[in-house]
């Protein structure tokens, strides 16, 4: 018998628990490695695995495809429909994986080539590089099976299947780097884990629908499924990883590894925050799939958007206040003294794209991923621009500037899809879930940077006092704000009572597997 699907705040608190383990394990991995195999070698590392982020617009809009139809299908009882768009899915996702190992393996001298390195160094790079593409493969060909626990709005099983993949890559790392071994190594061992992982995605995928056909399937309602929705979230991910990436190539093409890394180390801190963020937010799609009610569909847009925009605020003010001190205590003085700025400028930048997630889902559950295609190209334009005409004249902080101006388009978006999507004339109650937060947010991390700036070098124990209070009085001012603007504060009551209702569910949870049986 299949399993039933988990409430929504449930669904968000196992979603935000896996975010939460993976910023832990990354924290504390990421000046080990560094300090292991250096500046240079780790800001290549992380060249490498951009390539293959570029890249990875060839599966994500499969496995998107897969997880809303998969959903939809699932909702009506209709198995069939289920093996159709899986099947399609998964032999589309073996041809383009045989077609981007080739790729790979032929184009690798090429890539390396266009990277500022000496001439050793992109031999080295040719070949790790070959070894990334086998990783990237392999994620593309079972892509499918990782979507059907979400799928099935079982957060919880995903979080723990992805837990236990990525602790053991971390241990294996440790392992790895700690008996001398380098670079070249770590790559294999990308390799090794992510088939381990594959495997595991099978298992659970087969557990979850027993009646689920692991054989690739060709049907042309099933690839009319999947291309007429993937085809948009292919554009979309082509799109985010122009946005996301095209600053490291940039820097790596006019000034060398060690700026990626500089940049790469804050930007992979704050976007880990992100993760939290968006976790939250992630679980809406099929929410917004199954939704027939417009009225419903509304309200769960404004709360929604309060919510995790007031989140993003929450997480990114008291960020942007302790991200120097957190560098220098966390990788290094040097490090910090060319990475602060950037990561000032990305954190502060983020507090207005945490929203983002809630558009974003109610388009692909609405059946418009062209709405998210056309917001991502608009984004990545900008981006590009940017970069391009910043970077030369200010370097690193160049790019900051560029994250800066391109978060003002969630706003935007988040206005322009209560209006035109779903309908609604008035704008004020999107402005009040989005703009409000954001505004108050802004004045809060203007007031604490102020502050800041009076205060010495902190340790460990101060920076986390520091973290504290600027988080307590940002979630203050959120909540003033939101009773000022609103005159009943009804966001942050729903919310409280949420929180209140997620942890009485986990209370009885927890006593019903302790009480005895009879």
């Amino acid at each position: 018998m299949r399993l039933r699907p988990k409430p929504l705040m449930t669904n968000v608190a196992w979603s935000l628990s896996l975010t939460t383990s993976s910023a832990v394990v990354t924290f504390l991995l990421t000046p080990f490695v560094i300090s292991r195999i250096g500046t240079e070698a780790y800001g290549l590392y992380v060249l490498l695995i951009s390539v293959t982020g570029l890249l990875g617009f060839m599966g994500y809009g499969l496995g998107e495809a897969v997880l809303r139809n998969v959903a939809h299908d699932l909702g009506r009882g209709d198995i069939a429909g289920v093996n159709r768009v899986f099947g399609t899915g998964f032999s589309v996702s073996l041809g383009l994986a045989a077609v981007a190992l080739s790729g790979f393996f032929l184009g690798a001298p090429l890539i390396a080539s266009l990277l500022k390195l000496p001439a050793v160094e992109r031999d080295l790079a040719a070949g790790l590089l070959r070894w990334t593409g086998l990783t990237f493969a392999v994620n593309l060909a079972g892509g499918g099976f990782s979507s059907i626990p979400q799928a099935l709005q079982r957060y919880d099983i995903r979080t723990k299947a992805i837990l236990v993949q990525s602790l053991f890559q971390a241990c294996g790392t440790i392992v790895l780097l700690w008996c001398g071994y380098g670079l070249y190594e770590l790559v294999i061992w990308l390799v090794a884990s992510t088939v381990l992982a594959q495997v595991l995605n099978v298992a659970v995928a087969k557990a979850l629908i027993g009646e689920l056909r692991f054989r690739p399937a060709f049907s042309r309602r099933g690839f009319g499924e999947v291309f007429g929705y993937s085809v948009f979230s292919i554009l979309t991910y082509a799109f985010g990883t122009l946005w996301f990436y095209g600053d490291r190539f940039i820097l790596g093409a006019s000034v060398g590894a060690a700026a990626v890394a500089y940049l790469a180390v804050p930007h992979m801190l704050v976007f880990r925050a992100m993760d939290f963020v968006s976790s939250a937010g992630n679980v809406l799609l099929p929410r917004f799939s199954t939704m027939t009610d417009d009225g419903q569909r509304r309200r769960l847009y404004l709360q929604a958007s309060w919510a995790v925009t007031a989140c993003s605020v929450m997480v990114f003010v008291p960020l942007t206040v302790i991200l120097p001190g957190l560098l220098r205590l966390w990788v290094g003085e040097e490090f910090a003294a060319e990475g602060a700025v950037i990561g000032q400028l990305i954190a502060a930048s983020s507090i207005v794209r945490g929203g983002a997630v809630v558009y974003q889902g109610l388009f692909n559950g609405l059946g418009k991923p062209q709405l998210v295609s056309a917001v991502m190209f608009t984004s990545a334009s900008l981006s590009l621009l940017t970069n391009v005409l910043l970077i030369p004249r200010y370097g690193l902080a160049g790019a900051g500037y560029s994250y800066c101006l391109t978060g003002l388009i969630a706003l935007a978006t988040a206005v322009v899809a209560w209006r035109w999507v779903l309908k609604e004339r008035s704008i004020l109650p999107v402005l009040g879930s989005t703009v409000a937060p954001v505004s108050t947010g802004a004045v809060c991390l203007g007031a604490l940077l102020v502050v800041r700036s009076t205060l010495p070098q902190p340790g460990w124990v101060s920076l986390g006092a520091l973290g504290i209070s600027a988080w307590v009085v940002t979630v203050a001012g959120l909540l003033v704000s939101d009773r000022i603007l609103l005159g009943d504060g009804r966001h942050g009551r729903l919310v409280i009572a949420r929180a209140q209702g997620l942890l009485s569910e986990f209370r009885a949870a927890w006593w019903a597997k302790g009480a005895p049986a009879g």
